[in-house]
């Protein structure tokens, strides 16, 4: 029986959850590398194949929580599937996305900054940051110069 993609999505969540000390900063980036293929699912949502990697990081005063989407087949996915997916892993509430070209993928990078209790948060960005909104909804699309990603 085939899993639905809000079960595959809590499974994910659980994983990523579990594997928090084994991300940088608290680990070596290296050692988070290894675990890429233990983070990331494949999923169909509106027809689309995708992948999905799912990470939370411990900064200390706050977590990071990292939904990484690209298409199996496909360059480029329809915003409303990676909004889609984002808002089902992170929530709606203080969300940013960078995307990044990465073998001629494109990779939507999605963030959200949570209080140690667990509550969405403000990032920590400031000013590289663009307040955008799609469908009623607010995000913050980060300057991809601005971001380190390995």
């Amino acid at each position: 029986m085939e899993k639905s993609v809000d079960q595959t999505i809590s499974e994910m969540v659980t994983v990523g959850n579990q594997l928090v000390y084994y991300n940088f900063p608290q680990a070596d980036p290296m050692l988070e590398e290894s675990m890429t293929r233990v983070k990331t699912r494949l999923l169909t949502v509106d027809g689309y194949f995708i992948n999905v990697h799912f990470s939370k990081a411990d900064y200390g005063d706050r977590y990071v929580e990292t939904v990484q989407i690209f298409g199996e087949k496909v360059p480029f996915l329809p915003f409303i599937v990676v909004a889609k997916v984002a808002k089902k892993f992170l929530g709606s509430a203080h969300l940013s996305l960078v995307e990044v070209f990465k073998e001629n993928q494109k990779i939507y990078c999605w963030t959200v900054t949570l209080a140690k209790s667990g509550k969405a948060i403000p990032t920590v960005f400031s000013h590289e940051v663009e307040t955008c909104k799609f469908d009623g909804w607010e995000y913050l699309y980060v300057d991809p110069s601005f971001v380190s990603i390995y």
